[in-house]
């Protein structure tokens, strides 16, 4: 069984149409383990609340991603993981690895670390993000990729 671990700016497709939603809807529809970290969570309600700011959405499509969400969370469609010591360490790790040459924010650094915290625990493993930038250095620490948007 494969393991999909999804970050943030994938997992928004889940709730809003947009390029790339149906590859996470065909992730979602394989049946196979899906993960994605407490810090998700806050990273979607932003991305969700930002589109109601920008006028994508709508306040009832907002109130209405809010109760599917909680409801697939309830239903636990997808394991949460939590954040520990080890993903603030490789974090840093990781800064030091690769932000003197690329672009690599902060809460990007956290979710590669459960990327490579998962790859030891499952026999396969694969990062989904629709972040250009961060696929590539995700690739670069060994991880297997998907852009669900390419």
């Amino acid at each position: 069984m494969t393991t999909y671990f999804l970050d943030s700016c994938a997992l928004v497709k889940r709730y809003h149409q947009e390029i790339g939603t149906e590859k996470i809807d065909e992730i979602f529809r394989t049946g196979n383990k899906i993960m994605i970290s407490d810090i998700s969570i806050i990273e979607i309600f932003s991305a969700m609340a930002k589109k109601v700011r920008n006028r994508e959405i709508d306040e009832i499509k907002f109130n209405n991603f809010i109760k599917l969400f909680c409801k697939e969370i309830e239903a636990s469609l997808f394991k949460i993981i939590e954040i520990n010591n080890f993903h603030k360490i490789n974090s840093v790790k990781l800064l030091i690895k690769h932000a003197l040459t690329k672009e690599l924010r902060t809460l990007d650094t956290i979710q590669l670390s459960f990327g490579s915290e998962i790859l030891k625990q499952e026999k396969e493993v694969i990062f989904v993000s629709a972040d250009n930038n961060l696929i590539k250095i995700a690739k670069e620490e060994k991880l297997r990729t998907i852009n669900p948007v390419t």
